[in-house]
């Protein structure tokens, strides 16, 4: 179980804390991954600035957004009908991005001051080990695509991607050490008029017969308040890009529509929620912060995509929430 707040904690300013930088990142930083996972129709360039803010201020961790199948670069891919499903992909999208991030690539340079005749024949020494193994019967280990992750991540979604980290926590404990889930909802916690207001049904039905690019631009409306018109002109051009397909479209929303979550996160949670999203009701984040007795903290301003509107303010949250548990054992987690 997350750390527990009350509800008069609740954060209704978006300047009250100190922006974080870089320099506060020190040798006792965590080498967990960072998982950024976006939600319905969206892919990783999506995060926008918010993606490279992180990486400034956590040089030494990975940051990995995850595409889902149907979105981004994966946008030939059939997209899963059911949650679980998309966990399990997306696991597997993890497994093989650790094995070719930089981060987790050792190198061999010798310290300085290193003897140089030690070091010639150290490896002169290893060579003569590599001939000797090629004698040996080759073990094959399994490709990186079948194997889960053996480092506990932490997390950051939004939207259906909070949902997807939720099943991801209900089903894989051990795998998500922290999360911090945006803008997103879950039955039987809120009713379906408070998962998509019912105010946007009008222009989500006419958004099925509208070109690319009036879909884009109804989206943006529909997500964000504070974020520059020029996001748009960088929407219109992904989604010719890499078009999500109609079919991937209706997966993804019956798969969002009908999750449903019991319990309570095993990773230490926070949630973040704009209290004016015009897409997802901030009564949902309540609902969540309520049942689960977590923490929540509201921005006054931004919309449903709240990175893209604030993502300083975002940065903020999330640095802070994650230096509470930097150094914390994922066995010692609560339960």
């Amino acid at each position: 179980m997350s750390i527990a707040l009350p509800e008069s904690s609740y954060s209704e300013t978006a300047s009250s804390e100190t922006t974080t930088s870089s320099a506060t990142s020190g040798a006792n930083e965590s080498a967990r991954p960072i998982i950024l996972l976006r939600g319905l129709l969206r892919e990783s360039r999506h995060w926008g600035a918010f993606t490279q803010m992180l990486e400034q201020h956590y040089p030494s961790r990975p940051v990995i957004c995850l595409d889902l199948a149907g979105n981004g670069k994966r946008f030939e891919e059939a997209s899963p009908s059911q949650l679980p499903e998309m966990v399990e992909d997306l696991r597997q999208q993890l497994a093989l991005s650790l094995a070719t991030h930089p981060a987790h690539e050792t190198t061999t340079t010798p310290p300085a001051g290193t003897d140089v005749q030690a070091q010639a024949q150290a490896q002169a020494q290893a060579q003569k080990q590599d001939l000797e193994h090629t004698q040996q019967p080759v073990q094959t280990k399994p490709h990186p695509s079948q194997q889960s992750p053996k480092l506990a991540a932490d997390i950051i979604a939004i939207s259906m991607g909070g949902m997807i980290a939720m099943e991801w926590m209900n089903r894989y404990p051990e795998e998500i050490h922290q999360s911090v889930l945006i803008n997103t909802s879950a039955r039987p916690y809120s009713p379906f008029y408070h998962r998509l207001r019912w105010q946007n049904y009008p222009a989500i039905l006419r958004g099925l017969f509208q070109t690319a690019n009036d879909r884009e631009a109804t989206f943006f409306r529909l997500t964000t308040r504070l974020a520059p018109a020029k996001h748009l002109e960088q929407w219109c051009q992904w989604r010719a890009q890499c078009p999500v397909s109609s079919r991937n479209a209706l997966r993804q929303l019956f798969a969002a529509a009908r999750f449903t979550h019991h319990g309570v996160p095993s990773a230490f949670t926070l949630l973040l929620a704009s209290k004016q999203d015009k897409l997802v009701d901030v009564a949902c984040s309540k609902a969540l912060a309520k049942a689960w007795a977590v923490p929540l903290l509201l921005h006054p301003a931004a919309g449903h995509d709240l990175p893209l509107d604030d993502p300083e303010w975002v940065l903020n949250r999330v640095t802070t929430f994650f230096r509470l548990h930097e150094q914390s054992e994922p066995g010692a987690k609560p339960r």
